[in-house]
């Protein structure tokens, strides 16, 4: 059961669930990973929620996208 979050976090899962879900990636290397590929060209839209949470320096409340 630990591992699962350790499992979630990596870039490859992370990016297939935001693709797949439309749940925002956590990582900014699953984010990276799904625009080198296309995947905001194929899919116009999707790409903005991401760049709103990321406009502007997370504060304490939101962390925005994890470094990794």
């Amino acid at each position: 059961m630990a591992k699962f979050p350790t499992f979630l976090s990596q870039t490859g899962p992370q990016q297939e669930l935001h693709e797949v879900t439309g749940y925002l990636p956590i990582t900014k290397a699953a984010y990276a990973a799904a625009k080198a590929l296309g995947f905001y060209d194929k899919n116009p839209g999707r790409e903005i929620p991401v760049i709103q949470m990321t406009a502007k320096p997370p504060t304490e409340n939101s962390r925005g996208l994890r470094p990794r």
